[in-house]
């Protein structure tokens, strides 16, 4: 299926006090579309900066960015922000979920910001609410669900608008190994219909990967 996202030679570098330091050190990498690919490397070695820059949410000191074959370095931030409503999905450790929504609103609003026509939304919030066995919970509020159910939701969230690329930062380090197995299995089944790029420690979810980029201290091993 070709490559979605590509990396040629990325360094980033920030000010700490009177010194630079230098978090990535000349990274290259292609990462093919439709499959999982995994980011691992110990806390520090870059593999968070590295998946902000690859996902537009964060510039490279230097270095050049392709996502679906257009060039993110240097575009305008009207452009930046654009593709990540539309053609990105975002899944965050910290869930990010809105408080004062129902799992059915949250999911919602990732579909009225990527301008997903009204008519379509209810069918692809209960779809992908189904998707991630909540399919009876929509009318909940985040704290009425656990945290692996709130989770999930943010799963159903990133999937909805059917993205390009999905991007999750350590989607399943505060969850029951319970949980992150079905997590686990969710991404699985998505393969094909997405590409998913995932910064992990997990041991389950690296298994289930097609590729895998070990970080350490900034550069590829």
């Amino acid at each position: 299926m070709g490559t979605i996202l590509s990396a040629t030679d990325i360094r980033r570098a920030f000010p700490v006090g009177n010194q630079t330091i230098e978090v990535l050190k000349g990274i290259s990498l292609d990462i093919p579309a439709g499959g999982i690919a995994v980011l691992r490397g110990r806390s520090g070695s870059g593999k968070t900066t590295l998946m902000n820059i690859l996902s537009a949410l964060d510039p490279p000191t230097s270095g050049q960015v392709f996502f679906d074959g257009q060039e993110l370095t240097g575009a305008p931030e009207r452009v930046l922000s654009e593709l990540r409503r539309t053609q990105m999905g975002f899944i965050f450790q910290s869930v990010a979920l809105v408080g004062m929504m129902t799992a059915a609103e949250n999911v919602d609003f990732a579909l009225r910001i990527a301008g997903v026509p009204a008519a379509e939304r209810a069918d692809r919030v209960q779809k992908y609410l189904s998707l991630v066995g909540l399919g009876n919970k929509g009318k909940h509020m985040p704290q009425e669900l656990s945290g692996g159910e709130c989770q999930r939701v943010a799963i159903a969230r990133a999937l909805a608008h059917h993205p390009k690329v999905i991007f999750a930062d350590e989607p399943t380090a505060e969850l029951d190994s319970l949980t992150a197995l079905q997590v686990t299995k969710i991404f699985q089944q998505m393969k094909g219909q997405t590409t998913m790029v995932i910064a992990t420690h997990d041991e389950a979810l690296s298994a289930a990967a097609d590729c895998i980029f070990e970080i350490e201290d900034g550069v590829l091993k």
